[in-house]
């Protein structure tokens, strides 16, 4: 024998006194009863799972075309607020927005980007005009530093920094 202590008995009247011999009829009934009521949370709890997981997966990668998109806007912002510095009204300009695409990006020109649009703004006299503006921008290898070497605001050239070929 051991010599472990026995545990003492229960006490009559709780919930742990055996009052009769445990029927294995009955443990299966209950346990059948348990499994039957629990499956809807196991279900319920696999979707939960499954569409959680769904939820926190990384998103697929950004297209090409969109991060050109961005590039083309963000050069047409900076451009425009060049624009809005040397205008006569600066409060009173208002520029296309970005998603109408009243505005042309050209990049064919390696390390420039030339940007035209438009702006309405007041002129000296309080009047709204529309006029024509061509701004073009100088970038580094990684599209993050620009700097403008030529601005036309209507039929006035108020900035050219481009180089000159020698004659």
């Amino acid at each position: 024998m051991t010599d472990r202590p026995l545990p003492p008995p229960p006490i009559p009247g709780s919930p742990f006194a055996a009052s009769r011999p445990v029927n294995a009829k009955h443990v299966a009934i209950v346990v059948s009863l348990v499994a039957i009521l629990s499956m809807p949370f196991l279900i319920c709890g696999g979707c939960f799972a499954v569409l959680s997981r769904t939820r926190t997966a990384t998103p697929p990668p950004t297209p090409a075309i969109t991060r050109a998109q961005d590039l083309h806007s963000a050069w047409y912002q900076d451009a425009s607020r060049r624009v809005k510095l040397l205008l006569k009204s600066p409060a009173s300009a208002e520029f296309p927005g970005v998603l109408s695409r009243d505005y042309t990006v050209d990049y064919s020109t390696p390390g420039q980007v030339t940007v035209s649009s438009f702006v309405d703004a007041q002129n000296s006299f309080g009047a709204k005009l529309r006029q024509q503006w061509v701004v073009i921008l100088k970038h580094d290898d990684k599209f993050t530093k620009t700097t403008a070497i030529y601005i036309k605001l209507g039929p006035d050239v108020l900035l050219d920094l481009r180089p000159r070929p020698d004659k």
